[in-house]
C-alpha cells in the first residue's frame, strides 16, 4: 500500500491503536523502524479522532522537506 493508506493495520499497529483508544492519552509516542508503518498508524489515529470530533485539526511536524512531502501525500490519499 502507498504510504499511510493501508486498509488493514499490522499487528503492532492494531495493538498500539487499541492501547491508545483505551487510555485516551494526551501524548503518545510510536517508535518503529523505517517502513514499519508509523505514518499509517498515525493517520489512522488522526482520522479516528477527527471523525469522532475529539480534535478539529492535526499538525504534523517533520524534520525534512522529504518527510513533509511524504506526510502530505499520505494524508491526501486518506482524505
Amino acid at each position: 500500500a502507498a504510504w499511510g493508506t493501508a486498509q488493514k493495520l499490522r499487528a503492532w499497529q492494531q495493538e498500539a491503536l487499541d492501547l491508545y483508544m483505551a487510555r485516551h492519552p494526551k501524548d503518545f509516542l510510536a517508535v518503529a523502524t523505517p517502513g514499519a508503518g508509523k505514518t499509517t498508524f498515525a493517520l489512522r489515529i488522526a482520522t479516528t479522532l477527527l471523525d469522532a470530533g475529539v480534535v478539529n485539526r492535526v499538525t504534523i511536524v517533520a524534520p525534512t522537506d522529504h518527510l513533509k512531502r511524504q506526510w502530505a501525500d499520505a494524508a491526501a490519499k486518506v482524505g
